[in-house]
């Protein structure tokens, strides 16, 4: 009985091993924080961007901070300005954002990064504007959007300015093309040197979206909003948008079902990225991030309760050239692997406790069990200890029956035990299953 107990298990565990990539099991990423005593600047960071070398760039408080793997270097922008905002262009130039400025940098001869501002020319009247919020690259040219003034940088570093009463805000682009949201006009699009109403411009004049990012196929974008009185109808939660289509057509925006429209209407969603597994993730400047399946399923919380972050309020998302994300906050920065098929779980962020000894898969249900009793992993990815049951446990083990059912056996210091649907009964026979 026991040989067969023990073929059974290493048969087992084999199969496991060899298929644990396709476990739907989520337990904590692995997460690095950057407190601000590490880099010794503001504590506040808005923004990120990688060059072509794998240097990381943040936007600061108290300027721009570059980082090379080992340490931080700050580079004081004009006047100290805080760096909101940085993209890069399709050739690897790297464009700031700040209060009063904006520019790219570049390295000189002396392999210095330094800041070139592209603001300092412009007129009295033109450089009236405060912070640059975002910014956007295309082959037309750089957009750097305030709140009321967008600029454009062409290929000879030409500045436009288009002027406006009313706020900008929502800029974005997709198939190379620039758009922007203008209030009480709706969506516009940049095409031959000035902005005209996008084909479905009045879907955006009524409701103006916290966060967004491009789907992958670039045609059709995320939006994430509150929910705000429409009389257009209910455009709360996560929804897709095309602005390609024209506004008559009922496709050009949809609302996504998810289990997290809670979060998305109660939070500031300020983040949003389409991972490269085409995981969603959406991150707040109160609750930390969710990260959600195509499907709308939440697949994990990302906060100071769930994964250790040191600040649940996210402000940029990120994702590096080799697949790790990072967080800008308004406490210090985060490096997360949430891509990392590796994930943990231990006896300070779960209910786990005991050494373990053996984990099995039972009937879609993962077991583990350790010197201080048996756990298993619920839907929500917790680790739950089987009461009353606190016995030592050494083993586990599927065993088909001549009914051919499959039963999960448990060999503890007190006997053999059965699994009946997450209760365990004890085996007359009081075989011991030490191995």
């Amino acid at each position: 009985m026991l040989n067969k107990l023990y073929c059974l298990l290493f048969l087992f565990f084999g199969i496991f091993y060899s298929s644990i990539s396709y476990s739907q099991e989520l337990g904590r990423p692995f997460v690095r924080n950057y407190e601000p005593k590490s880099y010794n600047a503001h504590v506040q960071n808005w923004s990120i961007v990688q060059d072509k070398r794998g240097i990381m760039y943040f936007g600061n408080g108290d300027g721009l901070m570059e980082y090379d793997g080992a340490g931080f270097r700050l580079l004081e922008m004009p006047e100290k300005t805080t760096i909101r905002s940085m993209a890069t262009d399709a050739y690897g130039v790297i464009y700031v954002g700040g209060t009063g400025h904006f520019g790219y940098i570049k390295i000189d001869s002396t392999g210095k990064t330094v800041f070139v501002d592209l603001a300092a020319n412009l007129s009295p009247n033109d450089k009236k504007f405060t912070e640059v919020y975002e910014i956007v690259t295309t082959p037309d040219g750089v957009f750097f959007r305030t709140s009321k003034k967008l600029f454009r940088v062409n290929k000879n570093k030409k500045v436009i300015v288009w002027d406006n009463s009313k706020n900008f805000s929502t800029p974005f682009s997709l198939k190379d093309k620039f758009f922007v949201r203008r209030a009480g006009s709706g969506l516009l699009m940049f095409d031959k040197d000035s902005l005209v109403k996008a084909q479905s411009a009045g879907v955006l004049r009524q409701f103006t979206p916290m966060a967004y990012t491009p789907l992958e196929s670039k045609e059709e974008i995320y939006l994430a909003s509150r929910k705000f009185p429409t009389t257009i109808g209910d455009y709360s939660g996560l929804l897709v948008y095309s602005p390609f289509k024209p506004y008559k057509d009922t496709t050009h925006i949809r609302k996504i079902v998810t289990e997290v429209d809670s979060f998305i209407i109660n939070n500031g969603v300020y983040g949003m990225e389409l991972l490269k597994n085409k995981n969603l993730l959406l991150a707040s400047s109160k609750e930390g991030a969710v990260l959600i399946a195509p499907n709308g399923k939440l697949l994990q919380e990302i906060n100071q309760a769930k994964t250790g972050l040191q600040n649940d309020a996210i402000y940029k998302i990120f994702t590096d050239r080799q697949n790790a994300t990072w967080f800008a906050m308004n406490k210090g920065i985060a490096r997360l692997e949430l891509q990392n098929p590796i994930s943990f779980w231990s006896e300070a962020n779960s209910g786990l406790k005991g050494t373990p000894e053996a984990i099995i898969k039972h009937k879609g249900i993962v077991y583990i069990n350790t010197h201080s009793g048996i756990f298993y992993i619920d839907k929500q990815n917790n680790i739950v200890r089987i009461q009353p049951f606190a016995e030592q446990c050494w083993t586990l083990c599927n065993f088909v029956t001549d009914k051919n059912d499959t039963l999960l056996l448990a060999g503890t210091s007190s006997g053999l035990y059965v699994f009946i649907k997450n209760f365990i009964t004890p085996n007359n026979n009081k075989i011991f299953g030490y191995c």
